[in-house]
């Protein structure tokens, strides 16, 4: 461990190294399960000793993922990547340099495609704008004039509020000073405790 710890590159190490090292580790579990006194030399060797094999096959797959990450991204940034070191990885490492490197590729290539068109697809437009509201959710606009007879009311929100839904069944998110078209029967409530204001527009 300690050449992958002090070089820059990948080192090259046992290919049965981590099932070796499960191998070692199940050993010592094995003997653990038979000691009933942990307060024994012995039983803090075995302890001591599972838990220093587990740090170090953990430091081991630290330290080589970081450099395949490095490895990956040079790959995709610079179409280089040292063949030597591609020959150190296990099998379990090289198919993971791969799928990194497919899928830098895969993001690079519709990042560059939207660029160039100038076009989003609807699903990159929905996360930036958001999902659309049905149309019977969907809050009237601040500006829209009531229907006549339609038990409509034009009210000045004076504090924000809460989301919630109005007798006609769509959601409204109001904000301090928006002027906006409630259910007379919403709006009522609202002015009634002070927190909306009735706009009337002289004909």
């Amino acid at each position: 461990m300690f050449n992958e710890r002090d070089s820059g590159k990948l080192s090259d190490i046992q290919q049965d190294i981590f099932v070796q090292g499960r191998k070692l580790l199940d050993g010592l579990y094995r003997e653990a399960r038979s000691i009933d006194n942990f307060l024994t030399d012995r039983g803090r060797n075995v302890l001591n000793e599972s838990m220093s094999v587990e740090e170090t096959l953990q430091e081991i797959v630290h330290l080589r993922s970081r450099k395949i990450l490095k490895l990956a991204v040079n790959q995709t940034e610079n179409s280089y990547a040292d063949r030597d070191e591609i020959k150190r990885m296990l099998p379990a490492e090289r198919a993971m340099f791969e799928e990194i490197t497919a899928a830098i590729d895969r993001c690079r290539q519709e990042l560059l495609a939207v660029e160039a068109s100038g076009e989003m697809t609807a699903q990159e437009e929905e996360a930036i704008e958001g999902p659309e509201m049905p149309a019977e959710q969907a809050p009237l606009p601040p500006t829209a004039a009531p229907e006549t007879g339609s038990g409509y009311a034009i009210v000045r929100i004076l504090e924000d509020i809460d989301s919630f839904m109005g007798i006609d069944g769509r959601i409204y998110n109001l904000q301090k000073e928006d002027l906006i078209t409630l259910p007379e029967k919403n709006a009522a409530v609202l002015m009634e405790r002070d927190i909306a204001l009735s706009i009337r527009i002289s004909k």
